[in-house]
């Protein structure tokens, strides 16, 4: 799967700020290659501006970062390689611009709005950070057959304070009884595989 993210959208959606500094930029370029890596995925993310007037990429991190030059603007970039992808199932645009949107729509490209995405890198984050405590505490594990009677009463004692599931949990997760669009399945099971 394919990401072409509109970079300053996203970026000032999160921040909630007008001017992004190349530190914040290259961090949350960091943030997307690590994310890439985790998740298999190629990203493209495009940027206002550069240092020349037509658009050129670099390879960043393990991503293709584009830059729109003088006289293109990102939508443009974004909006041209949507139109080349038009009808692919493999590429998903991230952008709240409404253009953009709109435009993927019509060429039934995947689309999420970039709050959305920036859930999704957040959880993802998230889950990697929680499998390193997991996998990095010192919680005792009876490895022999060796038969020790005090340690098997403490691991019973231990077994016993462990909470059972609550089942309010499985409630929350019963699909609901309204059928979903067709649209609205291949927008999920897009998410799903980010």
């Amino acid at each position: 799967m394919k990401l072409i993210i509109d970079g300053y959208n996203l970026l000032k959606k999160i921040l909630k700020l007008q001017h992004i500094s190349l530190e914040m930029r290259d961090n949350f370029l960091k943030r997307l290659g690590v994310y890439a890596q985790k998740k298999a995925v190629q990203i493209l993310i495009v940027f206002d501006g550069g240092d020349v007037s037509f658009n050129y990429s670099e390879r960043v991190y393990g991503i293709e970062v584009i830059y729109s030059g003088f006289i293109d603007s990102a939508d443009d970039v974004i909006m041209r390689y949507i139109e080349s992808y038009c009808n692919q199932e493999e590429l998903v645009a991230v952008s709240s611009d409404r253009q953009i949107v709109d435009l993927a729509a019509s060429c039934r490209i995947g689309i999420l709005k970039s709050e959305e995405f920036y859930d999704l890198l957040q959880t993802s984050e998230f889950d990697s950070q929680q499998n390193l405590k997991i996998n990095s505490s010192n919680t005792p594990n009876k490895i022999t057959s060796e038969i020790n009677p005090e340690l098997d009463s403490l691991m019973e004692i231990a077994s016993r304070q462990i909470k059972l599931k609550d089942e309010s949990v499985n409630n929350l997760r019963k699909p609901s009884t309204q059928k979903l669009s067709k649209s609205e399945l291949q927008k999920q099971r897009k998410i799903r595989k980010l």
